[in-house]
């Protein structure tokens, strides 16, 4: 493990850190600088397989693309779990979805996006058979084509170009 890997999980742990304390504070400042080095020390060569993929600017791009449609679709569903809260109706299916990715890392966050999207939660997957199952609260569609477009295939297609 080089250099550039253990400063890139530095830096993720550190600014996660930050995020969820809220805070600048030297104190915060330091607690944060202190865990991410000991989370670095004990998972950096856990975590970075291909150093050179760090060095790709494009994928800090694709990655920017990935928030911005991660965004969209968390508010997009949000309204859904709002009018569905409304009408007081459920329609919930466990439903077996496709995916085609090739790393683990881009199957993990397309299944942590589907799980943190109101309505719908990945109880399990299938990486022989390459599908995940997921709970989908609202069914809109028993068709697994259509289910997979409306829960899956726009953070595939973002994960893709992040990770494989």
């Amino acid at each position: 493990m080089g250099m550039m890997g253990r400063v890139a999980v530095f830096l993720m742990c550190f600014i996660t850190y930050l995020v969820f304390v809220g805070s600048v504070s030297t104190y915060d400042l330091l607690t944060g600088a202190v865990v991410s080095a000991i989370v670095t020390a004990l998972t950096s060569k856990y975590l970075v397989r291909d150093e050179g993929k760090l060095a790709q600017v494009r994928r800090l791009a694709y990655l920017i693309k990935y928030l911005a449609v991660f965004t969209k679709l968390e508010i997009i569903s949000h309204v859904e779990m709002i009018k569905t809260i409304v009408r007081g109706k459920v329609n919930p299916s466990i439903l077996e979805i496709p995916y085609d990715l090739r790393s683990d890392y881009a199957v993990t966050l397309t299944a942590c996006s589907i799980t943190n999207t109101p309505g719908t939660l990945v109880v399990d997957l299938d990486p022989e058979r390459r599908v995940y199952y997921v709970h989908w609260l609202n069914t809109k569609t028993l068709k697994v084509g259509e289910a997979r477009e409306q829960i899956s295939k726009s953070f595939e297609e973002v994960s893709k170009e992040v990770f494989d």
